[in-house]
């Protein structure tokens, strides 16, 4: 090692750790008529300016099938366009948008829990194979989430 390289290691080790924020973890869960799906959510650290925060990974389970992958935010979920997911939560009594979050099944269903534009009703709207659009089931779901970390 070059002489001129040991003060700089030095002043590095000697200086405050940068704080990385940490992605949130949050658990989720929603129920609704033969429906019940959980797991787990990260999203950007920070809320944006409306107070909502960004998912950017999801696992679980929706009635015992694995959830495989996280939907494209600003695209519909396969059989359900041309309504876009956001993926974006809020906390608090009301934590999904119009917009929804949009979810990708091992069985090749896609879902999406959104609320409702008009008196905050919260559903989730299914999309199984073949996939045509406004074909799938929607049903009224109670959706919550809980910060864990």
């Amino acid at each position: 090692m070059r002489a001129s390289a040991i003060p700089l290691l030095v002043t590095l080790a000697l200086s405050p750790a940068r704080q990385v924020a940490a992605a949130p973890v949050w658990y989720w869960a929603y129920q609704g008529a033969g429906v019940t799906a959980h797991g787990r959510l990260t999203t950007d650290p920070q809320p944006d300016a409306r107070g909502s925060y960004r998912v950017t990974g999801i696992t679980g389970t929706r009635n015992g099938v694995a959830i495989v992958r996280l939907a494209a935010a600003g695209r519909p979920i396969p059989g359900n366009a041309p309504y876009r997911v956001d993926n974006r939560l809020r906390p608090g009594r009301s934590p999904l948008t119009e917009a929804g979050l949009g979810y990708a099944l091992a069985d090749g269903s896609y879902a999406s829990p959104f609320r409702k534009r008009h008196g905050g009703q919260m559903l989730e709207y299914l999309s199984a194979p073949p996939l045509r659009n406004g074909r799938g089931i929607e049903v009224t779901i109670r959706f919550t989430i809980r910060r864990l970390r």
